[in-house]
């Protein structure tokens, strides 16, 4: 029992709580120094968010003046390119219609002359039949006609005068015959012969005429041939024109899509510079660049491999500025991810340190109450060697139990006096012991108490230490999460956009960080996702604002109802319920129904048999009119 107490006076003294506050100090430093940063970068992060948003609002005011030169430039392209088609069009059409106009004017004129001269022959030859069946007389007349109508006879009129040469040689015989009988008639037959002669000059002038209009009927003919293979000729010009022109067209109108289409896909080109002149002004300015790289030589070496020796001072190229600012922010992220896991670690700490001190508390608890009961054992061997000493001087007992008594008194009070830390002076005689030893021991029970009561205190500290390191790491996993989400934004600038060519300056420096690699970044992906998502979110927070708002006995019926939904026993078991509840419910309104009809017919029964017995058995003691 001695060594019982001896262990725990030497632990108790041994037990001290420097340490601790130190640690608690030194925490706190930390967490204050931590909380400084955290508010400084945030403040930077709001101000440069601001700074951001006045300079875009700004900016989106000016006019594109390139989208608005590219436009007006393709406009006049375009403008150009149908005036041009269009005057093209035009010329060809009036080309087109002036020589169809000049060969139709041609054409015209010629059957108008064919027509004119058929008709004159036609006219002609209808004279002629005519001169043939009148006399001579009228043949001399017909023949002093002008001689310009002779020029449009045809091969008709050919045929006609052969006929008529016939007959006139018929009449010359028949007036050769009748010369012979009358020498009178040699006048008359004189005149014949000339006008026979006549005739004959005038079939050979016929014939001649024939003759030239043949051949003028095949000038005519040859130059219309010639005429009709001009305008095949021209005809056939026209159209390869029109053909080259409409593959001219064609060709025109492709070049003009690929034009659209490139336009089209470098639509977006004025937006990008825009956002990376954005991007290079807010994120890369010329103080935060060199307050940040702490690298002025090695933008001067930059400048100096420019072969445009005339500019003093050349920006480093974007992708350099996205890749110093993605390692920063890597080192940031190393940094933040060091400090949680130290954080960490020393919250693991503190939990193992609180787990040591209830355990060494609950040892305590376990000591002080031993203590308390062998106290009070003591305190009852003390009093009960102060009844044998008083009792001794009574002197009843035997000697031997006293002695035994007493010398028991004796070892339990030199046992009490040196836990107490007082020396006795003579083993033989009996220990005199403080009579308030109790409130020694009360008092030292309540010191127990009091420290308990400050290591339940410093218990409930470190508690809510650890809960406000709790909310510092939930505050840092925001703020990884939102460092996260600017390397999203600045990775997205790296990667090729609409899979369009990068230009050759572009082409030496790439941005890549390998974001899949490490389980961290995926958390953080994870979680960046997580908050992207508004509708979630807001589910999330509709859910829970619908049960805030629910009632103590709809909160109870939606437990009971999940409960119940969502384990298959208490399905299983609310179903066979119910089946047994209106199992029951439908025998007891069977039983009840059949119950009554048994009842009524039972009373039918009783009243029909009370009827029958009143009217046989009480029918002659009973007055009439009375049964």
């Amino acid at each position: 029992m001695l060594s019982v107490v001896n262990s725990t006076k030497d632990t108790w003294q041994e037990l001290g709580f420097g340490d601790l506050q130190e640690t608690k100090k030194a925490v706190l430093a930390l967490l204050k120094s931590f909380q400084a940063e955290v508010d400084a970068s945030r403040k930077r992060c709001a101000y440069a968010e601001d700074a951001y948003i006045s300079v875009y609002k700004k900016l989106i005011d000016l006019p594109e003046t390139e989208a608005a030169r590219l436009q007006k430039l393709l406009d006049d392209l375009n403008s150009n390119m149908e005036s041009e088609l269009k005057s093209r069009k035009a010329s060809l059409e009036e080309n087109f219609k002036k020589t169809v106009l000049e060969r139709e004017q041609e054409l015209i004129v010629l059957r108008a002359e064919m027509e004119e001269k058929h008709k004159i022959m036609e006219e002609k030859t209808v004279g002629l039949t005519k001169g043939i069946v009148f006399d001579g007389i009228f043949h001399k007349r017909k023949l002093r006609f002008p001689s310009f109508r002779s020029f449009l006879w045809r091969t008709s009129e050919l045929e006609i005068l052969t006929d008529e040469l016939d007959k006139a040689r018929e009449r010359i015989r028949e007036l050769e015959g009748s010369l012979s009988p009358s020498v009178t008639g040699r006048s008359d037959n004189e005149n014949i012969t000339s006008q026979v002669l006549i005739l004959t000059s005038r079939v050979e002038d016929l014939e001649s005429d024939l003759s030239q209009k043949e051949t003028e009927i095949s000038l005519y003919a040859s130059k219309l041939s010639v005429l009709r293979q001009e305008k095949e000729e021209v005809q056939s010009s026209l159209q390869v024109k029109v053909e080259e022109l409409q593959t001219l067209i064609t060709n025109l109108e492709t070049q003009l899509s690929e034009a659209r289409v490139r336009l089209q896909s470098q639509s977006d080109y004025e937006e990008v510079c825009r956002e990376l002149a954005f991007l290079r002004s807010i994120e890369f300015s010329d103080e935060n660049l060199i307050s940040e790289r702490g690298e002025p030589e090695g933008i001067a070496q930059f400048d100096s491999n420019d072969p445009a020796a005339s500019a003093p001072v050349l920006k480093p190229p974007l992708e350099v500025l996205l890749m110093n600012k993605n390692r920063a922010l890597q080192n940031q992220i190393a940094e933040l991810s060091a400090t949680t896991d130290q954080l960490r670690a020393e919250l693991h700490r503190l939990q193992m340190f609180e787990v040591e001190s209830r355990q060494q508390a609950q040892e305590q608890r376990e000591l002080i109450a031993v203590l308390e009961s062998d106290l009070y054992r003591l305190q009852e061997a003390y009093d009960e060697a102060q009844r044998l000493n008083m009792f001794g001087q009574t002197g009843t007992p035997s000697q031997d139990s006293l002695h035994t008594a007493s010398h028991a008194a004796g070892r339990e009070g030199q046992i009490l006096a040196e836990a107490i830390g007082e020396e006795q002076p003579n083993q033989t005689t009996v220990p005199r012991v403080d009579p308030s030893l109790l409130q020694i021991v009360v008092h030292q029970r309540d010191r127990f108490r009091a420290r308990t009561e400050e290591l339940e205190q410093s218990e409930s500290n470190h508690k809510q230490q650890i809960i406000l390191l709790q909310r510092e790491v939930e505050s840092v996993r925001a703020d990884n999460v939102k460092l996260y989400g600017k390397i999203r934004f600045l990775q997205s600038y790296s990667s090729p956009r609409h899979n369009l060519p990068a230009p050759e300056s572009t082409k030496s420096t790439s941005v890549a960080i390998p974001l899949n690699q490490d389980s961290v970044v995926e958390k953080y992906s994870q979680a960046y996702e997580a908050d992207l998502d508004p509708f979630s979110q807001f589910h999330r927070q509709e859910r829970q604002r619908h049960y805030r708002d629910l009632r103590p006995h709809d909160k109870l019926m939606l437990k009971v109802f999940r409960l119940v939904v969502g384990n298959r026993t208490a399905r299983l078991g609310a179903f066979v319920y119910a089946l047994i509840l209106h199992l029951l419910v439908f025998l007891a309104l069977y039983k009840a129904a059949h119950f009554q009809t048994t009842a009524n017919e039972a009373e039918a029964n009783c009243l029909q048999r009370y009827a029958e017995h009143m009217r046989l058995v009480h029918k002659k003691g009973a007055p009439d009119g009375h049964l």
